[in-house]
């Protein structure tokens, strides 16, 4: 139950940082390759979010994608 509660929160974290990092992206109008370590309390904390610009807005090439797997909590 401890691991399935550490990925589930993992998956929250890393939604609410996509989320965040959108709304930089369309503040600043930038291409961002972002790689973060965000849940603190699992070993897996390395994502990747590549984004690009098409045309006045940047949208996501690939919205969430992991480098690493997880390896425990």
């Amino acid at each position: 139950m401890r691991n399935l509660n550490c990925h589930i929160r993992h998956i929250c974290h890393t939604a609410v940082y996509a989320l965040e990092l959108q709304r930089v992206a369309m503040v600043t109008d930038s291409v961002t390759d972002t790689v973060t370590d965000f849940c603190q309390s699992c070993t897996y904390a390395t994502a990747s979010f590549y984004m690009h610009d098409v045309g006045s807005f940047t949208q996501w090439n690939s919205l969430f994608r992991p480098v690493e797997q997880i390896v425990s909590c």
